[in-house]
């Protein structure tokens, strides 16, 4: 099930994706309080509220304050605010996973959309060298709505996935900074699991025979209560006590009610987490955490340099310090005294020679007053793949192993790694990597539709020199073109339309585009603004007058021959 966007006094300024479990309490205003007391068991459904990103590659970080988020129904009467507080979120961390805001519960009622309010002061946007770039909000308030009104009923639960996406949702003001005007999408979601940013706060009871912890999730900064949720053991699931793996008798020997823990995992029905690693914590919290891209690594001297993107707690005290140091964009971690965890597919413990230059790390910081370089207590590795941020070169015959060339902020090329934004990279294949569209869904893509002239992101492992640097490809994620226009012709047989190019954006792959272009729709292609499905839209080019103008918005990439499949069309006719 789909959704459209629908105004009301304002926009919201964010990328995400939020999901919601059943049904959405209320609670206080901006920033509010706890809604779910005045709705009792029996009359309520269950939420659980998700907040995910799709991704922008000109920026690191796009932090942003969630203020409220309400339950609209098809009267336009909404819930009250069902966030237990208000939560600082950095949407460009959360490409593949989500993060928890809130679990709660609301009244059991039929609702079609969801209100977000943000802060728009809040925003803090950095490029890919870590540099701030001003973003201006537009408005800050937004909902997004389904197509069709969604029933929660009493004791069940459902899931609410929204997604702002960054790459629609800017645009360049004319002088370096960027004006935010958010495109939000809102879909039912029945994934069996849904993978989960890290999650923190205490266990509330231990339930060994079943291999589960019933914990009570806390707001990473504030520490406030945002809900219960079921931790569950598996023969993977990696168990630590104080970073000490232990087994699953010795884990549940050991936990008890009230210890601090911390984990992730994939949500799955019914509130239950499928954990890959839970660790048990000592109660004291640290000073500060930070994530962030590794940019520069003293093994000898077992200190790194990190790019921050984003400080999950501590905020306060973090940036009192970095401003007696000059504000800088880069902070140097020692590691000496650190335990390491390697997230990947099999989580485990590593040490300082498991780091590497461009890894996204997770940081807990020590005692902040004594200046950089800042103790790290804990270190966690996201992901141990580099990752490449460039254009596929001119004059290649693809399919077969390819050159790309990165843009000139990329991480490999501030770090050495690569010599300069003009260097070749050889992106390697092997027939295993993942290639995919970025655009809502992930849509695959045949290495085939890999074009000249596409931007893309490439993971991978770092391989050659500086002077012929290569990548051995894990996933290939291609950015789509973009273009306005004018329609002109269209086919509802062929699924076609000609369009008018008034701008081309984001480039397509290929040769150059003529001045008129053919667009086949693709399968499942978004239809959005004036009509919301295929058919609809070749209805309303059928009604057109000699005075009405029909434009487009097109997103999609080049097939190869100089037409362009669509994977979202914005009609709008004057």
């Amino acid at each position: 099930m789909n959704c459209s966007f629908r105004a009301l006094a304002a926009f919201v300024p964010g990328t995400l994706a939020l999901a919601a479990v059943t049904a959405c309490g209320g609670g206080g205003s901006s920033g509010g309080g706890d809604s779910t007391t005045a709705v009792t068991t029996a009359d309520a459904a269950s939420i659980d509220l998700l907040i995910g990103d799709a991704p922008v590659d000109e920026l690191s970080s796009f932090e942003i304050e969630v203020l409220a988020a309400h339950l609209v129904r098809p009267d336009n009467s909404e819930t009250d605010n069902v966030l237990a507080s208000s939560r600082m979120v950095d949407l460009l961390d959360l490409v593949s996973k989500s993060a928890l805001l809130r679990v709660a519960t609301t009244e059991a009622d039929v609702y079609d959309g969801v209100r977000l309010v943000f802060d728009p002061d809040s925003v803090e946007a950095r490029d890919l060298a870590g540099e701030v770039v001003p973003v201006q909000v537009l408005t800050a308030d937004a909902t997004a709505v389904l197509d069709e009104a969604l029933e929660l009923e009493a004791a069940e639960r459902t899931r609410l996935h929204l997604d702002v996406d960054l790459d629609e949702s800017l645009s360049e003001d004319g002088s370096g900074g960027y004006l935010f005007d958010p495109e939000v999408v809102l879909t039912v979601r029945d994934d069996p699991e849904l993978p989960l940013d890290g999650l923190h706060g205490r266990i509330r009871e231990v339930k060994e025979r079943r291999g589960q912890l019933v914990v009570a999730i806390h707001d990473p900064d504030s520490d406030t209560d945002i809900g219960h949720l079921t931790l569950e053991v598996f023969d993977r699931t990696l168990l630590l006590d104080e970073g000490k793996p232990v087994t699953a008798r010795q884990f549940f020997n050991t936990a008890s009610p009230g210890d601090r823990f911390a984990a992730d995992g994939k949500l799955m029905r019914g509130g239950i987490l499928k954990a890959s690693y839970i660790l048990l914590r000592e109660d004291r919290r640290p000073e500060a955490e930070v994530s962030g891209l590794v940019t520069d690594l003293n093994s000898a001297n077992q200190q790194l340099t990190l790019q921050i993107r984003h400080i999950e707690r501590g905020r306060s005290p973090l940036k009192r310090a970095l401003r007696r140091l000059g504000a800088p964009n880069e902070i140097t971690v020692s590691f000496d005294l650190a335990r390491i965890l390697l997230k990947g597919e099999t989580p485990r413990m590593g040490t300082g020679d498991d780091l590497a230059i461009g890894q996204r790390v997770r940081i807990d910081l020590g005692p902040l007053a004594s200046g950089m370089p800042f103790p790290a207590q804990w270190i966690v590795v996201d992901d141990e793949g580099l990752r490449f941020h460039g254009t596929v070169a001119d004059g290649q015959s693809i399919p077969a192993d390819f050159d790309i060339t990165l843009h000139p902020r990329d991480v490999a090329v501030r770090a050495g790694l690569v010599e300069s934004e003009d260097t070749p990279v050889a992106v390697l294949l092997d027939g295993t990597e993942t290639i995919y569209l970025k655009f809502q869904g992930h849509p695959e893509l045949e290495l085939e539709q890999i074009l000249p002239g596409q931007h893309l992101r490439v993971t991978g492992d770092y391989g050659g020199t500086p002077t012929e640097p290569e990548v051995n490809a894990d996933s290939i994620r291609v950015r789509p073109g973009r273009l306005d226009g004018e329609v002109e012709a269209w086919d509802p047989v062929e699924q076609s339309l000609t369009v008018a190019i008034d701008k081309i954006g984001d480039p397509f792959g290929g040769d150059p585009l003529d001045e008129k272009v053919v667009i086949h729709l693709a399968d499942g292609v978004v239809v959005k603004r004036d009509a919301t499905t295929v058919d609809e839209l070749f209805e309303l080019l059928e009604k057109l007058t000699d005075d009405d103008e029909a434009e487009v918005h097109v997103t999609g990439i080049g097939d190869g021959l100089g037409d362009v499949v669509a994977y979202r069309v914005i009609i709008d006719v004057d």
